[in-house]
């Protein structure tokens, strides 16, 4: 592959069927495609759209309200949003920012969405900043037809 326009270091959280969730995984842009870990190839031509999610994830001994609410949202809908924040909540909250990269793909009439943890708890998992994240997203938006 040729050198990637863009590349950010993430935490794979859940969405695509290839990928085993918790593990860290670089999402490089290219101009027809993105590459997750330089294998998993998506042309722009399946992805239906991408977004940065910026919420303030709660958190007690590693347990994310706002990330398992999401991520139970995206994957269930509106209960799942419910059933997954609360499997989150106990004493001692703690809250931060959190950064979530949301790719939607449309593949052989089969929908999903990545989700990308990109940042947490243990310091940077990303390479760059909130405006290499920015830009990311409007360069995948851009190439969607």
């Amino acid at each position: 592959m040729d050198k990637p326009i863009q590349k950010v270091f993430t935490r794979y959280v859940s969405g695509i069927p290839s990928l085993q969730e918790d593990t860290e995984v670089i999402v490089a842009t290219y101009e027809d495609c993105i590459a997750l870990n330089y294998k998993h190839i998506i042309p722009f031509s399946e992805i239906k759209s991408a977004k940065l999610i910026k919420d303030t994830e709660i958190t007690e001994k590693d347990k994310s309200v706002i990330l398992r609410a999401v991520a139970g949202g995206i994957l269930l809908g509106p209960l799942g949003a419910i059933i997954g924040g609360m499997s989150g909540l106990q004493k001692g909250k703690k809250k931060q920012e959190i950064l979530l990269l949301s790719i939607e793909v449309n593949k052989n009439e089969e929908n999903y969405t990545g989700l990308f943890l990109l940042e947490s708890r243990s310091k940077l998992l990303y390479y760059g900043d909130k405006n290499t994240l920015e830009n990311m997203v409007k360069f995948i938006n851009s190439k969607i037809k």
